[in-house]
């Protein structure tokens, strides 16, 4: 006669992984908590779509949390693919431009040369309004007359 071995535990040893599990426990903890308020568990459920949609979440996170940070950031070794781009770049993240004198402010702040600056609107002449000044203060290193041309097309280049 064989032996029939079974392994059995009250609880998962990584219950982050398991999307059913998280959802049964979800729905459980929902019923214990909103009683008769809440109409219906079913999938059709709104409120039950958005439990499956924060399980899944939390199941993906998990899982590449699993990952070594070497695999999640480098491609494997002796690959000749081009390396991962693991990351966004501020261009991607952030989807509108610039909106306030601050955030114009910090964009040219990333130019190397400015050591300072301050933007100003100008007093109106006639019917123009938003018409503005840029007060710089260079790095002394570059606070020459031909490297003042150079810094005001980039400008340009960057404010349009």
């Amino acid at each position: 006669m064989e032996e029939v071995y079974h392994v059995i535990t009250s609880e998962k040893e990584k219950p982050a992984l398991d999307f059913n599990y998280l959802k049964e426990k979800a729905i459980d903890l929902l019923q214990r908590n909103t009683g008769k308020q809440w109409t219906d568990f079913n999938t059709h459920d709104p409120g039950i779509t958005i439990l499956e949609v924060l399980c899944y979440a939390i199941t993906e996170l998990s899982y590449r949390t699993e990952y070594d940070m070497v695999d999640i950031l480098e491609n494997p070794p002796h690959s000749k693919e081009k390396p991962k781009d693991s990351f966004f770049n501020p261009a991607q993240i952030l989807s509108s431009g610039c909106v306030t004198f601050d955030d114009y402010r910090k964009l040219l702040l990333d130019l190397k040369s400015i050591k300072n600056l301050r933007i100003f609107e100008q007093k109106p002449k006639r019917d123009f309004k938003g018409v503005f000044d840029i007060e710089l203060e260079l790095f002394p290193a570059f606070n020459n007359a031909e490297f003042k041309q150079v810094i005001r097309e980039r400008i340009k280049n960057i404010l349009g």
